[in-house]
């Protein structure tokens, strides 16, 4: 990718680019790549805007065709639209903040006016989607800035060297003492199912109860393939799917997770958006800035640490919110599990600095369920005790 910001005469974008394409500005949110069965292949970039709305950017280097479009309401083409391309497309690679995997099929139509606007059509598996969409010229598309500075993309050891040597005469030399270790963290492991028996982490419980849940999609960190999230929206069937704040409650209730916050959206009340923290996970429940729907993204920290993308089709009041919250506190403690570089964090400079009063009623509920949950346990002889 180019270093220099400003058109470009060949269009590639990172993850958390910041972009200007048709006179507005918009945050590089995923990249989907697709090869059609003409042997064609283009990229489509999902953008988000400033109203946390998400366009799509489609970029065709070799046939110079560069279109931005947006979800269309109707599932026919206007009056004077005319077919122009039928066939399949063939989802090649993805990454950021996208719903299909490398594999996934969709027929497609695309139709064009004589005013250079296109209406596609895309028949996947389970859906059909149409969008209404506008040919750029390259001089209207700019990078502003770019999300993928300061060695974000994962690196790691690449290949045999001496280090095999050296591995194999350390197992030598301190085999033994390594099986006393494993042996020892087996029984440990053993210990902490028993302890923590019938207790359904946050996942677990999304996953269980389809008739308030239904999983969206899963993430991949762009810096880190390891590191997924899993995002999902309430249904707005049961009592409690309609608010972030009922969602959250709905949470701590059922979950024995040990919730070491959680913190509504005090700066901008009418966001509605709540993040809740545990030793290990990001929990992150928000509006659907497009359906208006309560979504859920259930990130590991690792993942929170490293991702420049915000949350799945949140608004950036919403992102905001989620920023802050991650960077005041869950940053300091992950910085020192993960360390320097591949952060964005390490640059970043919060909106708006989140202070020590807020409403404590939800950590507190959380707090009352899990010493319930331990108090029972050890009334019924579920404690692990050691020695005499």
């Amino acid at each position: 990718m180019p270093a220099e910001t400003g058109a470009l005469k060949t269009m590639r974008f990172d993850i958390g680019d910041r972009i200007i394409a048709g006179q507005r500005e918009f945050a590089v949110t995923g990249c989907i790549s697709y090869r059609g069965n003409d042997g064609s292949s283009w990229d489509e970039y999902a953008l988000r805007g400033v109203s946390g709305m998400t366009s799509w950017l489609s970029v065709d280097d070799a046939e110079s065709e560069y279109i931005l479009s947006e979800t269309a309401g109707t599932r026919n083409p206007p009056p004077g639209f005319t077919i122009a391309w039928q066939g399949t497309e063939r989802v090649t690679g993805v990454s950021g903040a996208v719903d299909v995997e490398p594999g996934d099929e969709a027929e497609c139509w695309d139709y064009e006016d004589s005013g250079n606007r296109v209406f596609s059509v895309e028949r996947w598996e389970d859906e059909t989607e149409c969008s209404l969409g506008t040919y750029l010229k390259p001089q209207q598309i700019r990078r502003i800035s770019g999300g993928n500075a300061g060695g974000l993309r994962y690196q790691g050891w690449a290949g045999p060297g001496p280090l095999g040597g050296r591995v194999t005469q350390f197992l030598s030399e301190y085999g033994p003492t390594l099986r006393y270790f494993s042996a020892l963290l087996i029984v440990v492991f053993m210990a902490s199912l028993i302890f923590n028996s019938g207790k359904q982490d946050v996942n677990s419980y999304l996953d269980s109860n389809p008739d308030k849940y239904t999983r969206v999609t899963s993430l991949t960190s762009p810096a880190d393939n390891d590191a997924r999230a899993s995002v999902y929206k309430s249904a707005a069937g049961w009592a409690g799917g309609g608010s972030p704040h009922a969602v959250a409650d709905d949470i701590v209730t059922n979950c024995t997770d040990e919730f070491t916050r959680i913190r509504k959206n005090d700066i901008d009340p009418d966001d509605g958006s709540v993040s809740m923290l545990t030793r290990g996970e990001y929990i992150f429940i928000y509006r659907d800035a497009d359906a208006g729907s309560v979504l859920v993204e259930v990130e590991p920290r690792k993942y929170s640490y490293r991702s420049v993308p915000g949350p799945y089709h949140s608004s950036m009041t919403s992102e905001r919110f989620y920023r802050a919250f991650y960077h005041h506190y869950a940053y300091p403690e992950d910085l020192s599990a993960y360390g320097r570089g591949g952060s964005p964090y390490e640059s970043y400079s919060p909106v708006y600095e989140l202070g020590s009063s807020y409403d404590h009623s939800l950590e507190t509920k959380a707090a009352s369920i899990r010493q319930g949950s331990i108090n029972r346990r050890r009334s019924s002889g579920g404690a692990i005790h050691y020695g005499k």
